[in-house]
């Protein structure tokens, strides 16, 4: 229960929860979508809690892996393996009740894809060409590519979230989090 109980704060914070056959009280945020009846129907003890956020944990895991910056392949077969992943992992755990979960996670998703697609595009010149294709004008564009900031930084940038903004990332092959969790949740 210990191992478990820190997973449990280290994911989740706020509200404060016991459950039945549970030793320890656990932590539940406030803006998850969770009342006690679903947590109970959810978890069955804390037994089965623990597993649901272990998997949560694993999943963020296997998604940092496909979306490191040193892993040089296309972006289609990223997004492939994002897919079954993720459809997977969906089609595993529907009957869960996760939907904030999956709303966060999707947005950590889409800046680890834009920081991938970013280091893709290497040179300045490549990042400006690429971005007025995507619609951001020319000033705003030679300014973020020029920039001396990390890739993290730039993935947060609005020039670059306009340009690689849900709908694009959608159109070539990126599956949603959330889509999936609301196509088959029971």
């Amino acid at each position: 229960i210990a191992r478990n109980y820190s997973l449990l704060e280290y994911m989740l914070d706020g509200l404060l929860l016991k459950l039945e056959g549970a030793a320890k009280y656990y932590h539940l945020s406030k803006d998850d979508e969770m009342d006690l009846d679903s947590i109970k129907k959810l978890t069955d003890g804390a037994k089965n809690m623990a597993g649901v956020i272990e998997s949560i944990v694993k999943l963020k895991a296997k998604i940092k892996k496909l979306t490191t910056r040193s892993w040089s392949v296309s972006l289609k077969y990223r997004f492939l393996k994002i897919k079954q992943l993720i459809v997977g992992w969906i089609n595993y755990y529907r009957i869960g009740y996760f939907k904030k979960k999956c709303m966060r996670i999707d947005g950590w998703l889409r800046f680890r894809i834009r920081m991938c697609i970013w280091k893709q595009w290497k040179t300045p010149q490549k990042r400006i060409r690429m971005m007025m294709k995507l619609g951001v004008n020319r000033d705003r564009a030679t300014r973020t590519a020029y920039s001396r900031k990390g890739y993290a930084r730039i993935a947060i940038s609005q020039p670059l979230k306009y340009a690689l903004r849900n709908e694009v990332l959608k159109y070539n092959g990126l599956v949603s989090l959330l889509d999936q969790y609301q196509l088959k949740h029971i």
